[in-house]
């Protein structure tokens, strides 16, 4: 096993296959690393519009349930076409 260490890293050959090894390895983790970040980015913000979705949907069942049913009535006359 040690002689074969030595010729790898003693001849042209071996460093270069050793360098580019080194590089490929670089280049994966590199990019493993940006997809994930991309991934964690996109997943933050659909989680950030989920949450805004909630909201709103909240306020506007605050604010139907705040109305009286004559209200209601009025403002959903305005929705429905007369047959």
């Amino acid at each position: 096993m040690s002689a074969f260490f030595t010729w790898f890293m003693g001849t042209k050959i071996g460093r270069g296959i050793a360098f580019g090894t080194a590089f490929v390895v670089i280049a994966v983790v590199a990019y493993w690393r940006i997809f994930t970040a991309g991934r964690r980015s996109q997943q933050a913000a659909q989680d950030r519009q989920s949450l805004e979705n909630h909201r709103v949907r909240q306020e506007v069942s605050d604010d139907v349930a705040s109305r009286s049913d004559d209200q209601r009535r009025r403002e959903l006359s305005r929705w429905v076409q007369p047959d």
